[in-house]
């Protein structure tokens, strides 16, 4: 499974790594993750989150639709807005071979 199995036709993803810091899902299917280095007027129509848990050998993925940005506190940043948030499994692939990309945190795919 690699990110690129998520995409459908016409759409733009952004592939992101995180640990989970900034990272948050609410009861209701909406979250965030911030403190991103991202352009906010890039078109992207759904976020796919890795999410690295450095204690187990697996990592959790997520598919969300891409509810627009806002600024983070750290200038140049931003945190992206997530709605309808869903569980896709958990893969041992790491992020290179996940993503199909380099060592940055943050891809994205036609």
């Amino acid at each position: 499974m690699k990110a690129r199995d998520f995409i459908k036709p016409g759409e733009n993803i952004l592939v992101i790594f995180t640990h989970g810091i900034n990272f948050e899902l609410d009861d209701d299917n909406t979250g965030s993750t911030g403190e991103w280095e991202i352009d906010p007027n890039r078109s992207v129509n759904r976020v796919i989150v890795y999410h690295r848990h450095d204690a187990m050998k697996t990592n959790t993925l997520y598919i969300a639709n891409h509810a627009g940005v806002k600024p983070a506190n750290r200038q140049g940043r931003h945190n992206i807005q997530l709605t309808h948030v869903q569980y896709i499994g958990a893969t041992s692939k790491n992020w290179l071979e996940f993503a199909e990309g380099g060592q940055h945190p943050i891809r994205y795919l036609p």
